[in-house]
């Protein structure tokens, strides 16, 4: 089974699918070479009695972004921990120590020792990756397109990890463009690219005249901060944004204050050219003439009248 990096799906590969063969019981390993753009893979040591073996091979593509390189030996890799950025590969190169012998490159060639295989099984989970053994001089590729901490073994007694960290690239604020004294308003803070390093600690900050100018909250992709203002006028809501890969992003949006609503005006396009009465009807069915209070509907009478006509409720 080809294994899928990071959900990306190379043209005419499958995941499923199988290749079956019939062997003599003894010990065996499974050797594939890579197709184009693929690469090679070899198995442990399988032992066939009676039963059928079956053996996954997570077959992983050749990557020709940036390349960070591990040297593994008998004695475990050069690098316990490499950190690189998001979107790279780490190269991992099988290799023998300045003691070795050329006895032990034969015997390591034809049955290699070592392995970097992840925690993650890739089987399971695309952002996880197996070398297969590498003998003496072979090398294998991996690209990380997420952000994280990657743990493996090298099937000798070893591990090492693999830090992939991405950066903030812009941090995108919206909210509402006005608002009213006394009434909250929400804000949202969304930060690019998602696969960016967490956590993320957002700092908000308002103008003037809110019961707290400053917020600090620190989690994932996005945040959401309210605020409520005591004065009119145009404000200024920033916030930032930060992890451990590099300086903060910003963004600001404005949003206008308004005073509290205490009436309203309905201006009707009516002027009597007789006026007769003026035709009132209440919030629960009263029908007054004249001018009132807390009253909804206003309709002339007669029915042709000059226009304007302006009424103060």
């Amino acid at each position: 089974n080809p294994q899928v990096t990071d959900d990306v799906y190379p043209d005419g590969i499958t995941t499923t699918g199988y290749y079956a063969f019939f062997t003599p019981p003894g010990f065996y390993y499974i050797d594939v070479e890579g197709i184009d753009g693929y690469q090679h893979w070899r198995s442990p040591v399988v032992q066939v009695i009676t039963e059928i073996v079956h053996v996954n091979v997570p077959y992983t593509p050749w990557p020709e972004e940036d390349v960070y390189t591990v040297t593994i030996t008998a004695d475990g890799p050069d690098s316990a921990t490499i950190t690189v950025p998001v979107g790279s590969a780490v190269e991992w190169t099988s290799a023998l120590r300045d003691g070795d012998t050329i006895t032990d490159l034969m015997t390591w060639s034809e049955n290699p020792i070592l392995r970097p295989l992840s925690g993650l099984d890739p089987l399971e989970d695309t952002r996880g990756f197996d070398a297969g053994y590498l003998e003496p001089g072979r090398v294998y590729r991996r690209e990380f397109a997420r952000s994280g901490v990657y743990a493996y073994t090298d099937a000798a007694g070893h591990g090492g990890v693999v830090v992939v960290e991405a950066a903030l690239d812009e941090v995108i604020i919206a909210g509402p463009p006005t608002t009213t004294v006394g009434i909250p308003a929400t804000f949202t803070a969304t930060v690019e690219p998602p696969t960016a390093t967490l956590p993320i600690t957002y700092t908000w900050r308002v103008s003037e005249s809110v019961s707290q100018r400053v917020i600090t909250h620190t989690g994932g992709l996005s945040d959401t901060a309210v605020f409520t203002w005591t004065v009119v006028g145009p404000q200024v809501v920033t916030v930032t944004a930060v992890n451990e890969c590099g300086d903060g992003v910003s963004a600001t949006h404005t949003i206008t204050v308004t005073a509290e609503a205490t009436g309203w005006y309905i201006y009707l396009p009516l002027v009597v050219r007789e006026l007769e009465g003026l035709v009132l009807s209440g919030a629960e069915g009263l029908v007054a003439r004249g001018y009132g209070q807390g009253l909804h509907v206003a309709q002339s009478a007669p029915r042709a009248p000059y226009l304007p006509l302006l009424s103060k409720w």
